[in-house]
């Protein structure tokens, strides 16, 4: 992947923070001042593309995880900063990929009838039921937060309500406990970013 050229600049949306842009022939460029760490190819088909990228600034910085896609004539992205949700840039890859195709695996934990269900094999190791920190996300009786050991044995931090978790790497928070889960939901609600 090459640098734009200043007569590509444009092609760059205004209001994206995305450093990484598909031309209007499907090539790949970035801004000037950034470094590609990863890129993946999730689609190569004639008239549709998309690409998984990790990119961060050659000074120094925050990287910017991405989706981006192209087709003749559109071109979209979906970013997010690194370590927002996930530690790893290929987890949150594979899970938004997933979200963006419609194909979420089924939750790992969602409430019914106000009581925690858990997916089979995924263990509920502490839980806070009606936690205030969360009351940006919506009503907060409608939630349980908790610390939960999936199948595969991986702990996730999740914020669970009646139509699912969103489930948080505890390598994004400070320490691996439910207390600086609690701290992180209630920072990402105040700024109105959400866990996503």
């Amino acid at each position: 992947m090459r640098a734009a050229l200043p007569g590509e600049v444009e092609d760059f949306a205004s209001d994206s923070m995305a450093p990484v842009t598909p031309l209007g022939n499907g090539e790949l460029v970035h801004k000037t001042g950034w470094n590609i760490e990863s890129i993946y190819v999730l689609e190569d088909r004639p008239r549709y593309r998309v690409w998984g990228v990790s990119a961060v600034p050659a000074a120094g910085g925050e990287a910017v995880w991405m989706i981006l896609n192209w087709r003749p004539r559109s071109t979209g992205a979906v970013y997010d900063p690194a370590g927002k949700r996930f530690a790893v840039f290929e987890d949150w890859l594979d899970v938004t990929w997933a979200e963006q195709q419609g194909a979420e695996p089924p939750p790992a934990a969602r409430l019914v009838d106000g009581q925690l269900e858990l997916a089979p094999g995924v263990t509920a190791l502490e839980t806070v039921e009606h936690p205030a920190q969360a009351a940006a996300y919506g009503p907060i009786g409608n939630f349980v937060a908790a610390r939960l050991r999936l199948s595969d044995g991986t702990i996730m931090f999740a914020l669970v309500g009646p139509e699912g978790g969103t489930l948080l790497d505890p390598a994004v928070l400070e320490a691996p406990t439910i207390t600086a889960f609690l701290a992180h939901l209630q920072g990402q609600g105040d700024n109105g970013e959400g866990l996503r």
